[in-house]
């Protein structure tokens, strides 16, 4: 799960292991809102419709605004707003759906301000977003090291997410 994340180092995943256990979260619950068919149906209706994928990634721009102190455990949103994008103009579909759907569903519990540990609470209200965030990305490393690849991607893909949206 977070161990999966190959873009953290030790350091990183053993202090966001820290943060959720203080938080009292628990990995393993987290996990499964990747793979709630709820939830995967809502981000399935949202790759299917490109101004609902705009609105997702202002949310997620606004977010990434207020992140306080965890959001080097960010890092790799950006990554999932540009295959998303992509994804959705039909510029890249080299990724199954169930993937892209995946994503979606990480990258809306990250903008939800109601989740398993509410984002009002300074800090630890981000732990369960970045835990999510970092279970997707580990679980599809090698789709994302492919789009990374194809899109000539480094290390920091992008610097302003606004160009993303109309």
């Amino acid at each position: 799960m977070i161990d999966d994340n190959d873009n953290l180092n030790e350091e990183e995943k053993d202090e966001l292991h820290r943060l959720l256990k203080k938080a009292g979260g628990n990995e393993e619950e987290l996990g499964k809102v990747l793979h709630d068919k709820k939830r995967t149906a809502e981000a399935e209706a949202i790759l299917q419709d490109e101004d609902k994928v705009d609105e997702l990634i202002k949310k997620v721009i606004r977010s990434l605004d207020n992140i306080p102190l965890i959001g080097k455990f960010f890092a790799d949103v950006p990554t999932l707003c540009l295959i998303v994008k992509d994804y959705v103009q039909g510029n890249y579909k080299e990724i199954p759906l169930a993937t892209m759907a995946m994503l979606v569903v990480a990258l809306v519990y990250f903008v939800s301000p109601i989740d398993l540990i509410p984002d009002v609470i300074p800090i630890i209200g981000q732990v369960d977003d970045a835990v999510v965030i970092a279970i997707a990305v580990g679980a599809a490393h090698n789709d994302l090291a492919k789009y990374k690849e194809w899109k000539g991607l480094d290390s920091d893909p992008i610097n302003d997410l606004s160009d993303l949206i109309k």
